[in-house]
Order: C-alpha cells, then structure tokens, then sequence
C-alpha cells in the first residue's frame, strides 16, 4: 500500500506537507493505475507508484508551484520508466 506518511517525513514544514497531501490525493490513483497498466502486477505498481512519490516528496520544492499539467506529465513519464 501506498505510504503517505513515508513521504510526508521526507518533508520539512508544515504548509509543504499540506501541499504534498493535496499533490498525492489527486494523483495517487492515477500514477497506480498508469504503474499497473504498464507493469501487469498490483504490488510491482505499488512500489513504483511509492518511489515516484518519494521522489516528488524529496524535490518538492521543484514541484510546489508547477501547473498542474506540467505535473500531471511529468507524473505519466515517471510511471512509464
């Protein structure tokens, strides 16, 4: 399962954990699904979708302010890798 709280420690203030929260809401299931299209396997795309997340979580400060469409693909792109 997906550890919201994994990558919330990553972070340093309050308001960015708020903002991370909000990112990981709208797009957890998304970045899952798109995981488990490509790899075929639920458990693989949890793990995938986890270290695309912690990955965000440990260079947020590069995605706090994008459009969220910018986000959306840069999302997409990390899934397919």
């Amino acid at each position: 399962m997906l550890s919201l709280e994994l990558c919330l420690a990553v972070l340093e203030t309050e308001e960015e954990r708020a903002e991370f929260t909000d990112l990981f809401e709208r797009y957890h299931k998304l970045v899952l699904y798109k995981a488990g299209e490509i790899i075929g396997d639920y458990e693989k795309a949890e793990d995938v979708a986890q270290e695309v997340f912690l990955y965000i979580a440990e260079n947020f400060s590069r995605f706090r302010r994008e459009d969220h469409r910018k986000v959306t693909h840069y999302l997409m792109m990390c899934a397919y890798s």
